[in-house]
C-alpha cells in the first residue's frame, strides 16, 4: 500500500506568516528537514505543548506526510510542501501515525 497520508512527530515554531509554522522534522541519522508548513498540515496536541528537543523555542507537534512506498526498513515518506533541504526520507514504521491524537 502506498500514497496515503500520515503524520510524523516534529517541532514547530511561529512562521513568517500567521497561517504557517516553521517545522523541524527529524529524518533519522541526526538529519532534519527544515520547512514552512501551512497550519492545516500540522497538529499541535491540545494541552501538550512540550518544549522542543532540537529547538528550545519550538514545541512538539505532528506534521502531515505522504507515504510513497512501504519498505522492509520503513516507510518512504515525503513532506507535501516546500522544504529548505530534502523532502523525502525513510521513517521507521512506528514513526508514522494515521491519527496521532
Amino acid at each position: 500500500m502506498a500514497m496515503r497520508e500520515g503524520y510524523v512527530k516534529c517541532e514547530v515554531f511561529p512562521g513568517m506568516f500567521t497561517t504557517e509554522y516553521g517545522v523541524v522534522t527529524p529524518m533519522g541519522n541526526d538529519k532534519f528537514a527544515y520547512s514552512w508548513a501551512d497550519k492545516r498540515n500540522v497538529i499541535v496536541p491540545e494541552g501538550e505543548e512540550r518544549p522542543g528537543k532540537y529547538d528550545p523555542d519550538a514545541i512538539e507537534a505532528w506534521v502531515r506526510v505522504i507515504v510513497l512506498e512501504e519498505r522492509p526498513d520503513g516507510l518512504l515518506v515525503t513532506l507535501p510542501y516546500e522544504s529548505l533541504n530534502t523532502r523525502t526520507f525513510v521513517a521507521s514504521w512506528d514513526e508514522v501515525k494515521s491519527n496521532p491524537v
